[in-house]
């Protein structure tokens, strides 16, 4: 028996969906690296007695895969905490992992970071990259909005990835700071983009 013919025009239906897929899941990921980016290049910034501007844009752009990976255990929350109460239960755990990441942020020597510096800011950025994570899974785009939202997303990652690679070239002092000072942009910049290695 013949298998029944697909229209071009299902194909291209079924290709544009991918695409849109894709690109809310950008859209979602550029607003987690967005929001903890700006944060935490401002505090970096700050440690580093810098005045660039720019570092909390760097930053996002750093931490765009780490939080293109918080979609996932976010996806996964959205459908576990399909009621109130869980929400609510969740809600209660993120803020007390936020807590103890801040508090062991917090414990380490202002004065000298050191080598165990990203270590004691990997528990924040883990626990704000969840929450975050969690947060942004919870948005629900429309068909309407949705087209538009994959355009920005996708948009939004190709120019702040370019961004970031700019700005860690022209600012190598202060890259060398956020390097120090972070746990996944660390990563990003020492194994990935193969910066001060």
């Amino acid at each position: 028996m013949p298998s029944p013919q697909v229209s071009d025009e299902t194909r291209e239906t079924d290709s544009f969906s991918a695409v849109e897929s894709v690109g809310v899941a950008c859209a979602r990921a550029s607003i987690v690296a967005l929001v903890l980016g700006m944060i935490e290049g401002t505090l970096l910034g700050k440690h580093a007695s810098a005045s660039s501007g720019g570092i909390g844009l760097a930053t996002a752009g750093l931490l765009l895969p780490a939080a293109l990976a918080s979609l996932l255990p976010g996806a996964f929350l959205v459908r576990w905490a399909d009621d109130a109460p869980k929400r609510q239960r969740l809600a209660f755990a993120f803020g007390v992992l936020l807590l103890i990441g801040t508090l062991v942020h917090l414990s380490a020597p202002v004065s000298d970071p050191g080598r165990g510096w990203p270590l004691r800011v990997l528990p924040l950025e883990l626990a704000s990259l969840l929450t975050l994570g969690w947060g942004v899974s919870l948005m629900r785009f429309e068909p309407p909005l949705r087209r538009a939202a994959a355009f920005v997303g996708l948009t939004l990652v190709v120019l702040v990835q370019l961004y970031a690679n700019r700005w860690i070239d022209q600012h190598r002092a202060l890259a060398g700071a956020l390097a120090e000072g972070s746990f996944f942009p660390r990563l990003m910049l020492r194994f990935v983009l193969r910066r001060f290695s």
